[in-house]
């Protein structure tokens, strides 16, 4: 499942912006790579996301710089925003073969997971997103905001590049509107969104039958979307803290999963 291999450089291949079709693209070639990703060893998956932290750590000074330009941070933050994520792959590459101990990553069919961030965190939250997801053996399709791509390529080729082609897709929030993410994946994550994007990608989650990743806030409603639509397997995929703030014990559980979802991240 690497690239180490060959070592031969993996373009980044985006479909024409007026034929609509990137979005589908993105999650048909992640769950065609996840088929093969799901049936790898998880300790394999782990020493793959080792490698993928590598070769990002090779283009470390250009991360920074790509960093410190993008967010408009001073050199000191733009550093320790790459350390983070550096830290956050090879967290997870740890965890990649104790997350069947949790119920998660266990054997099944592969699934995509449609993982939405905020605008003016152009790495870290990225990284953050994606490597439980990948962890636990499934594809990904990152949905990022516009003008933002740079650092997110640069991780979408490293995975590509170690890991598979496909497997880690990117595109634009303006090309991947919130009902059509959530017909085209698995599982919609929005626990990283902006509020207001979130409410969005909920409200489509939930009117396709599509289980989604969410915060709760402490204001009720329309905030509770997943337990008024009675979908199990999305109520049970919320909680009401960020994960930045929850003890390391509970830190390990990228997604709780449900009926329709039993092994997705």
């Amino acid at each position: 499942m690497s690239g180490a291999r060959g070592r031969v450089p993996v373009p980044l291949v985006r479909p024409s912006a007026g034929d609509g079709q990137e979005l589908l693209l993105a999650a048909g070639a992640a769950l065609r790579a996840a088929r093969a990703w799901r049936a790898t060893a998880p300790v394999r998956r782990g020493r793959a996301l080792l490698a993928v932290a590598a070769a990002l750590e090779q283009r470390r000074a250009e991360l920074v710089d790509e960093v410190r330009r993008q967010q408009g941070a001073r050199v000191s933050e733009a550093l320790g925003g790459v350390d983070a994520a550096l830290d956050e792959l090879v967290r997870w590459a740890g965890w990649a073969d104790k997350l069947h101990l949790l119920g998660v990553g266990r054997p099944g069919p592969a699934a995509v997971v449609g993982v939405v961030v905020p605008r003016g965190d152009v790495l870290l939250a990225p990284v953050r997103a994606v490597a439980p997801v990948l962890a636990a053996g499934a594809g990904a399709v990152l949905v990022r905001p516009p003008g933002t791509g740079t650092a997110a390529d640069a991780l979408v080729r490293a995975v590509a590049e170690e890991v598979s082609p496909g497997l880690l897709g990117v595109v634009d929030a303006a090309r991947a509107a919130p009902r059509e993410l959530a017909a085209a994946v698995e599982l919609v994550d929005v626990r990283w969104a902006d509020p207001g994007d979130a409410a969005a990608y909920r409200t489509a989650a939930a009117a396709a039958g599509c289980p989604v990743a969410a915060l709760h806030e402490d204001d009720p409603a329309e905030e509770r979307l997943p337990e008024e639509t009675g979908d199990a397997a999305a109520a049970d995929a919320t909680d009401r803290r960020r994960p930045e703030d929850l003890p390391d014990a509970e830190r390990v559980r990228p997604f709780r999963t449900g009926p329709d979802l039993p092994d997705t991240a």
